[in-house]
């Protein structure tokens, strides 16, 4: 194999490296939405690829389920922004 040969496969290959972070950083941040971890599943993700996404995929949920309207909030919030009633937890 001649070097510009195998400087074109190391091309590629960081090439393909490098665009696949965004792409696991993506797919992180859906899997991580649906738990209240968007960020860090993000960037777990980002770094490690499928290896990121698989804490969580098994992660409870931390968000907060409204006891009058059964709508999720944030784990910080101090009342629901549909029906305004107030978390007693």
């Amino acid at each position: 194999m001649t070097p510009a040969a195998r400087d074109h496969i190391w091309t590629l290959i960081s090439f393909g490296y490098i665009l696949s972070w965004p792409i696991n950083g993506l797919i992180g941040f859906f899997i991580g939405r649906r738990r209240g971890l968007a960020q860090e599943a993000a960037l777990l993700g980002a770094f490690l690829g499928p290896l990121g996404w698989l804490p969580f995929s098994f992660v409870r949920d931390r968000r907060k389920k409204c006891p009058s309207c059964g709508t999720l909030a944030q784990s910080s919030a101090t009342h629901c922004k549909k029906c305004f009633v107030s978390f007693m937890f």
